[in-house]
């Protein structure tokens, strides 16, 4: 079952524009952080070669860990 993303807008001539599209890619909950209280040095968005080899520097260097 598809959900609607907040991106984008779709149109049916019963209920006109509406913001959001039908997506499978939707992630339920929008986020899986529990509190605001934590500071991030890094945030590596991405899995290709450049965020691999950005992630395996900062382990290597002991600037990012899990």
């Amino acid at each position: 079952m598809a959900s609607i993303s907040k991106d984008g807008y779709q149109w049916t001539e019963k209920e006109g524009l509406l913001q959001g599209v039908p997506s499978i890619g939707v992630i339920q909950p929008p986020t899986n952080l529990s509190g605001t209280g934590h500071t991030f040095d890094v945030i590596i968005i991405g899995a290709g070669y450049t965020a691999l080899t950005a992630a395996r520097d900062l382990t290597n260097t002991g600037k990012l860990w899990s």
